[in-house]
């Protein structure tokens, strides 16, 4: 009996001991007494007081993070500022290009912004740029393809155009190489022929324009031996009508500058080889079912442009002229869309060797043709002028003036 009774005991305060640990949040709020939901509602305050304020230190941590990044850009810009020859210019290239892939789609739009405006209006543009040797040519290759790979991956076309400005610098690095030359220039033959050849050719290439048009721009030399050989046969046999005008586009772009490029071609071999591309593709462009007249009025405009400089700054010999010309009248005979004609009618004109212009219409006086005129004033060689007839004057009548003693001072205006 007295096991039976110490049993029991143990028994009861085993239940008192489970009574007093008891969780209020393992409770039923029906069967909670007020001293028990007032312990839980302290506990739910505590802990959502702790929340908020993990909240806010979180906010202030991030604010801090975001003034430190603002500081070091701080920092960047002024080692630019002070070191624009440096060669450790290019390790800052990458990293900003990532940073602001980074911050797309985030608020961070200021810390964007502000590391754009570093990379393309000051790290990009300095003046003295370091070359080889004082940067390793290894070092450059492997930020060429580096920037290559972010341009081909871009997730908008600015971010695009930002790797372009990085590749242009590292251009003008590897051009202006003093030790190894042929080298520099096979690899910016190599990046920018592969490059074309996958933005014309390749369906999902996320490449822009703006990757060669800032080459041709920047570089227009190079630009020339480069791509545009390769742009006038993409005007044929790129793989959509946008493309194919974007090709001739550009290819015009170097073929304006005709200054600059006029001693790559001075050759007559040079000179007949290019008259020959400017000539096939002109004949395809032709002879081509375009979807949209707007594509073939660019294209044909591009390729009147080429024939300009083929014939007029090279002196060179449009093969085909023949061919050509039949193609145009045909095309201007449909008389379709009058953007479209009046292209033909200006490319048949460039190639028959018309005169679009007559001389000396809308031309200003020169210096020459005001002394002339003095001297057959003086002698009386010159023309008399027309005589003007004066436009007789109609004199204004004048306003009455107002009578202070009327009792309607305006009389047009009656009161009601």
């Amino acid at each position: 009996d007295d096991d039976e009774d110490e049993d029991d005991e143990e028994e009861e305060d085993d239940e008192d001991d489970d009574d007093d640990g008891v969780d209020v949040t393992d409770m039923l709020i029906d069967e909670a007494d007020v001293e028990t939901l007032s312990n839980y509602d302290q506990k739910l305050a505590a802990m959502f007081s702790s929340l908020k304020t993990d909240k806010a230190e979180a906010a202030k941590d991030v604010e801090r993070l975001l003034h430190f990044k603002f500081r070091a850009l701080d920092l960047v810009e002024i080692f630019l500022r002070r070191q624009p020859s440096s060669p450790f210019l290019f390790d800052f290239v990458m990293p900003l290009i990532n940073a602001i892939v980074e911050c797309h789609g985030t608020k961070k739009r200021a810390l964007a912004e502000r590391m754009s405006g570093i990379l393309t209006n000051k790290l990009c543009k300095v003046k003295d740029v370091a070359c080889p040797p004082a940067v390793p040519m290894e070092e450059l290759s492997t930020l060429m393809e580096q920037l290559m790979v972010a341009a081909t991956t871009a997730p908008t076309p600015v971010h695009c155009g930002l790797a372009s400005a990085g590749m242009t610098l590292v251009v003008r690095s590897l051009l202006g190489s003093t030790s190894k030359p042929a080298a520099a220039s096979k690899l910016v033959n190599k990046t920018y022929k592969r490059a074309l050849a996958d933005y014309m050719k390749r369906r999902n290439c996320r490449l822009t324009s703006r990757v060669f048009t800032d080459f041709i721009e920047r570089q227009t030399v190079a630009a020339a031996g480069v791509l545009l050989s390769d742009l006038i046969g993409f005007g044929s046999s790129a793989r959509s009508e946008f493309l194919r005008a974007e090709a001739l586009r550009m290819a015009t772009l170097i073929a304006r500058k005709q200054n600059l490029i006029r001693e790559q071609y001075s050759g007559k071999k040079d000179a007949e080889h290019l008259a020959g591309a400017v000539a096939k593709v002109t004949g395809e462009t032709v002879a081509a079912d375009w979807g949209k007249s707007q594509r073939l009025r660019e294209a044909l405009g591009s390729c009147q442009a080429l024939v300009r400089f083929v014939v007029t700054h090279l002196n060179a010999n449009l093969p085909g002229v023949e061919g050509l010309t039949s193609g145009l009248e045909a095309l201007v005979a449909k008389q379709g869309a009058p953007g479209v004609t009046n292209a033909a009618r200006g490319l048949l004109s460039t190639i028959r060797g018309d005169k679009t212009n007559q001389a000396g219409k809308g031309k200003k006086k020169g210096k020459g043709d005001k002394k002339r005129g003095v001297e057959e004033g003086q002698n009386g060689s010159a023309p008399e002028p027309a005589t003007k007839v004066a436009k007789p004057t109609l004199k204004k009548r004048k306003k009455p003036k107002p009578n202070p003693t009327h009792p309607n001072p305006n009389p047009k205006k009656r009161k009601a």
